[in-house]
């Protein structure tokens, strides 16, 4: 059983610079959203313990599982993904990032 949601898109005709609004409908899988859910308590977990990951794993990438009950961490992405797969975890929930040395400044 899906989700619908309804959202207006703009959508070009033939005529150049002349947009009219249509109707999109997008399902999403209640699977989908039990997956977007886990995924955000696992990124806010590592948002609130960055500052001990940083002292066990600086430069090196980690994922985080089950709101950080389990966290994985390797030299490359590419090693990082291996061991997400070896540990049969599904890497669309967990939370990945690479852990800086010293903490960083975002300018938007």
């Amino acid at each position: 059983m899906g989700l619908i949601c309804g959202h207006t898109v703009l959508q070009t005709d033939d005529k150049i610079g002349e947009m009219k609004p249509k109707m999109a409908t997008v399902t999403i899988e209640k699977s989908d959203l039990d997956k977007l859910a886990e995924f955000t308590k696992n990124t806010h977990w590592l948002l609130e313990h960055v500052d001990n990951l940083r002292a066990e794993y600086s430069d090196r990438y980690i994922a985080v599982f089950d709101s950080g009950k389990q966290v994985l961490d390797a030299q490359t992405m590419e090693e990082l993904t291996r061991k997400i797969l070896e540990h049969a975890r599904d890497p669309e929930t967990c939370a990945i990032e690479f852990v800086t040395r010293e903490p960083y400044l975002l300018i938007v």
